[in-house]
């Protein structure tokens, strides 16, 4: 008899477990139906239309799955999202701020530019989000990937790209160049074919673009609108670029600096840039019309004989370019004029 207490002891701590786990993630679950409730309530009374096929939550014992069927978020207006099928979020019930989101294979995007609508259909292989949330809500890190993105816009035509990934880190002033309230960026985009409308001299065809970046407040705002931007110029705004590499026909380039905009909603930057391919970049951009054929062959010899051979042996200059009262330039040389971002 004393032999089978034990046995007993181990089987009522088992039982009592699964017991206590099951009510846990059952009333887990009845917490997060009132809070998806009262978070579509609140941004209804925002004024957003917020709607969906239905909505269910499954996943028991190991995990909170919750599966939204054709999710529609929009701003009367300003734009609107559509998912075609399901976006399934993940949590996990010993770790609620970590957040998972399979955002679904398709998509379509409305947004308001001037006096049209823009219209776009969105497709993935794969589209994954994640983010790690503080106990206040605020998002600490996020994320998101996708393979094999396509985007067929009604102004510009197809692009795609074989993958696409974001990264965000909100700073706490660890260091001096992540001050507190800062956003710091990571982005890359593989081998990217351009939509025909871009009509670009160095073609349509991009192989890789990173950014590292960090945004220290005032953050960039969300609308591309000029009144918006034109108060993020006047608060300071600013964004530094920490490290970019761009592959694009032939120019290859990397670099750093920083990138704001001036009173005119013109592009201004100044960056240090090391630069390969910079012959047929200026060739093309001469064909295309964009540079004096005269300027380009003076630029082109006044570069060739700055560079030196890099580690693979390509000629590479280091080279400021900069954007200053409407005018690109590459070191003190004017090449181009530059148009604001969107008109006032």
């Amino acid at each position: 008899m004393r032999l089978r207490i034990p046995y007993l002891v181990i089987i009522a701590v088992i039982v009592a477990g699964i017991a206590g786990w099951t009510g846990y993630w059952f009333w887990l679950q009845g917490r997060v139906e009132q809070e998806v409730a009262a978070w579509v309530e609140a941004r209804q009374a925002e004024g957003y239309e917020i709607a969906d096929a239905g909505r269910r939550i499954g996943g028991f014992p190991a995990r909170m799955q919750v599966t939204v069927a054709q999710p529609t978020i929009a701003k009367p207006g300003h734009w609107r999202w559509q998912a075609a099928g399901q976006v399934v979020v993940y949590l996990q019930p010993w770790n609620l701020t970590h957040v998972i989101v399979n955002l679904g294979p398709s998509h379509q995007l409305e947004w308001v530019e001037g006096d049209t609508v823009r219209r776009a259909g969105v497709t993935a292989e794969r589209a994954l989000a994640s983010g790690i949330f503080s106990g206040t809500g605020r998002l600490e890190q996020g994320a998101l990937d996708i393979a094999r993105p396509v985007v067929v816009d009604s102004a510009t035509g197809t692009s795609s790209a074989d993958r696409a990934q974001l990264h965000s880190r909100a700073n706490h002033g660890e260091t001096e160049q992540r001050p507190d309230d800062s956003l710091s960026l990571a982005l890359q985009i593989d081998n990217a074919a351009l939509p025909p409308a871009a009509n670009t001299p160095l073609g349509n065809a991009l192989a890789l673009l990173r950014i590292n970046a960090t945004l220290p407040p005032p953050l960039p705002p969300p609308s591309r609108r000029a009144e918006a931007l034109e108060a993020w110029r006047a608060a300071g705004g600013v964004v530094n670029l920490d490290r970019f590499e761009l592959r694009w026909g032939p120019l290859d380039a990397d670099g750093s600096g920083t990138v704001a905009i001036d009173r005119e909603l013109r592009p201004l930057f100044a960056l240090a840039t090391e630069l390969r391919g910079f012959g047929p970049t200026l060739d093309a951009y001469a064909e295309a019309g964009l540079l004096k054929p005269k300027l380009a062959r003076n630029a082109k010899f006044a570069l060739t004989a700055l560079a030196k051979p890099d580690s693979n042996g390509r000629p590479t200059v280091k080279l400021p370019i900069s954007a200053q009262d409407g005018r690109l330039y590459l070191g003190p040389v004017g090449v181009a004029d530059l148009a604001p971002i969107v008109p006032r």
